[in-house]
């Protein structure tokens, strides 16, 4: 695919990907998703967003991408 994917997404859609309840206080209704070369960039750039101080709410996990 190679470089950034802007996608509208209705609320319920999010929250319900990102396994949260969609009253959930604190949830911006932004998300941010980044699509690696493998799983080991995977585990990689995890483990840094964790050393920033980054919250994680879902864990990675394989996708389907219907990208036309």
């Amino acid at each position: 695919m190679g470089g950034v994917v802007f996608s509208l997404d209705p609320r319920n859609k999010l929250t319900e990907d990102a396994k949260i309840k969609s009253d959930s206080d604190g949830f911006s209704e932004m998300t941010l998703a980044y699509n690696a070369k493998g799983e080991t960039e995977v585990d990689e750039i995890s483990q840094q967003v964790k050393i920033l101080g980054s919250k994680i709410f879902k864990k990675a996990e394989k996708v389907f991408l219907g990208c036309l």
